[in-house]
């Protein structure tokens, strides 16, 4: 995206736990990326 770096966290869906050293469970992240010039065509029309 254009507001944040690429590979960056930017939305936690569902936050981790951890019990002492063990991750009781994981955190649910979206993450941004890198924007896409690409445009794509329809295959139909090649």
């Amino acid at each position: 995206t254009d507001e944040s770096e690429e590979n960056m966290v930017v939305t936690e869906f569902r936050k981790g736990y951890m019990l002492k050293d063990r991750v009781l469970r994981a955190s649910l992240v979206g993450v941004s990326k890198k924007q896409s010039n690409n445009i794509k065509t329809d295959p139909e029309e090649e």
